[in-house]
């Protein structure tokens, strides 16, 4: 991917998943908890609507498209463009949506090889981690602040009178990420004219929200290729993450879909997914009163275990892929992000860090110990010298520098 497009809220958010409606179609005393990403279309047509302003382009070009054929349209994009996510964001670190929760993907990816090592049977893997969906494991929480707020819907609102709709009153709760640091993202490839444009803008999101556009590197992509690399050689088997929804055509053979899907991408045959597909309708029109069509969902936080699958090249290309239907795939429905399930240590090449799937479920350590490279790489951003974390750590010079240098490689600041 090219680069990630940033979001930063400028005030709290409230999004609705698929098959959500407004409080208004809702009835009465009904409660409308957000989700805590925005389905990837809601980004993308906030884009083509700013994209619209930026260029001048008449929005009511778009009567008679498709409102997917409207955001290509007024996001000029090439024929290959392609969009991952959403994700969040925050100081150094990257969360995935899991149910209605936020979740740190490495201590996910954590999680998955210590389960992976702890349960000897493909049954056992697979309960545990239908356990972690239901549970939304409280160690892997990010913990975002919700305010709740109450609101009257209006039946009429003319100008110097309003008409409340009688017994409509209902609650909304909002995700207040400014107080966490968090922003979501989008990783874009074959957007050109909005990666000229969006940096520093503007845009509302669900109910006119706010928030502030930015450029970076592309995270997701760089995470994925990083542990498919690093982890070369010691893994056989995958766990393919749902990061997005993925959308089916509504049949009786929609999961047959699904699995036929990836054993062609990764050309193997043996996988099973984890999660359940529901039936929801993408997006409502309050202004027609009308559905958008109905799909087969397979929610966030599913899972497909993929084994025998450990060819980098096409567990890249499932990546970029996606699953489900085409035209919502390249919009950021179905993104799946490979994590690795290592069977025996692998050591970093030119550094002293190992990781090892016994060692604190794969993460970076010093050669040798268990000592987490993040753990050291903390203690120098807090200000603590380098003699300091020899001494308190017993480890040399030359180990510490090297924890500094991996995670600079791997934020790709060197």
């Amino acid at each position: 991917m090219d680069r990630s497009i940033i979001f930063q809220p400028l005030e709290p958010q409230a999004f609705k998943g698929p098959g959500e409606l407004a409080p208004i179609a809702k009835g009465p005393y009904a409660v409308a908890r957000s989700t805590p990403l925005p389905p990837p279309t809601l980004l993308t047509g906030a884009l083509a609507t700013y994209m619209a302003m930026q260029r001048g382009i008449d929005v009511g070009r778009v009567r008679g498209m498709t409102w997917l054929e409207g955001q290509r349209m007024l996001l000029k994009l090439e024929a290959n463009a392609k969009v991952k996510g959403p994700y969040a964001i925050g100081p150094h670190r990257i969360a995935v949506q899991l149910g209605r929760s936020l979740v740190w993907l490495d201590e996910l990816e954590a999680l998955t090889i210590s389960m992976h090592r702890q349960l000897t049977s493909k049954e056992g893997f697979l309960s545990s981690w239908s356990q972690v969906m239901k549970a939304e494991t409280p160690l892997l929480k990010v913990e975002v602040p919700r305010q709740v707020r109450v609101g009257i819907a209006l039946r009429t609102r003319l100008e110097g009178s309003k008409v409340t709709r009688k017994g409509m009153i209902y609650q909304r709760d909002y995700l207040d990420y400014l107080t966490v640091s968090l922003s979501i993202a989008i990783d874009v490839c074959g957007f050109p004219d909005a990666i000229e444009v969006v940096d520093g803008g503007i845009v509302a999101l669900s109910e006119r929200r706010l928030s502030r556009l930015k450029l970076g590197q592309a995270e997701l992509s760089t995470w994925v290729t990083r542990e498919l690399e690093e982890w070369r050689g010691a893994y056989e088997d995958t766990l393919l993450y749902v990061a997005s929804p993925v959308a089916l055509t509504t049949s009786p053979q929609a999961k047959e879909t699904l699995l036929n899907q990836v054993e062609t991408l990764l050309g193997i045959k043996d996988v099973m997914v984890i999660g359940r597909l529901s039936a929801a309708p993408i997006g409502y029109s309050l202004a027609i009163n009308s559905w958008k069509p109905v799909y087969a969902i397979l929610e966030p936080g599913s899972a497909i275990l993929a084994q025998g699958a450990s060819e980098i090249g096409l567990l890249k290309k499932a990546f970029e892929e996606g699953l489900g239907e085409d035209e919502l795939r390249s919009m950021g429905w179905g993104t799946i992000i490979p994590i690795p399930i290592p069977h025996q240590p692998k050591q970093i090449s030119g550094f002293k860090i190992e990781r090892d799937p016994d060692k604190l479920g794969g993460k970076p350590v010093i050669r040798g110990t268990r000592i987490p490279v993040q753990q050291i790489v903390n203690e120098l951003k807090a200000g603590v010298s380098l003699e300091q974390i020899v001494e308190e750590y017993n480890l040399s010079r030359e180990e510490v520098i090297d924890a500094e240098k991996y995670w600079r490689r791997w934020r790709g600041l060197t």
